[in-house]
């Protein structure tokens, strides 16, 4: 179910962002208008990441696509501890923090 949520919500807005970029580029604003191609071929990457999967399973024509996009999947890859990943993500964000509270508060005591 998430699947195909996930995937709806990017083809809404792959397509809505197409339509604005379409109509920016018929009133003659073509620096909006590539921004806008951005939008679309950002949303368009994770629509068809998502689905390309999908459709290997069932068709080969997809199957032989996905191995050309991604190359022949030689093993596994591991599993990673989540509680490594929180603490490197913890001490990252501590850092950030640090690193911008310090100046303020030095700033403000003298």
């Amino acid at each position: 179910m998430l699947f195909w949520i996930m995937n709806s919500i990017f083809l809404a807005c792959t397509l809505a962002s197409l339509y604005a970029s379409i109509s920016v580029f018929r009133a003659g604003d073509t620096g909006g208008g590539f921004v806008l191609i951005f939008f679309v071929l950002f949303f368009g990457v994770f629509l068809v990441a998502g689905i390309l999967p999908r459709l290997a399973e069932k068709s080969e024509r997809a199957a032989k696509l996905r191995r050309f996009v991604c190359g022949e999947q030689k093993y596994r890859s591991p599993f990673v501890p989540h509680w490594h990943m929180m603490i490197l993500i913890i001490a990252a964000v501590l850092l950030v923090a640090a690193v911008v509270i310090i100046p303020i508060a030095v700033k403000f005591l003298k």
